[in-house]
């Protein structure tokens, strides 16, 4: 008989914070399903900017760090693909 490994393998980091993004789409996906059957998503999709939109009206801040993440990532997914 072979011998078993009796180690526990922990788990690291970035496995449990991958691992609660994926429940995390799955749910906002289910979520995003219901809204569409009960014809209440286009609804809730302008309540959601409508609030976002007055966020970034009180402090124009926000929406030029957020704007500023564009180039970023654009700048990041040139280099990865350049190295390819």
């Amino acid at each position: 008989m072979a011998k078993m490994k009796s180690k526990k393998q922990s788990l690291s980091f970035f496995r449990i914070i991958w691992i609660i993004l994926l429940v995390f789409i799955a749910i906002m996906i289910v979520y995003l399903y219901r809204l569409q059957t009960q014809g209440q998503l286009l609804k809730q999709l302008l309540n959601i900017t409508g609030s976002i939109m007055s966020f970034i009206e009180k402090d124009p801040r926000v929406g030029y760090v957020l704007l500023s993440y564009i180039p970023i990532f654009y700048l990041g997914y040139k280099t990865g693909k350049a190295r390819k």
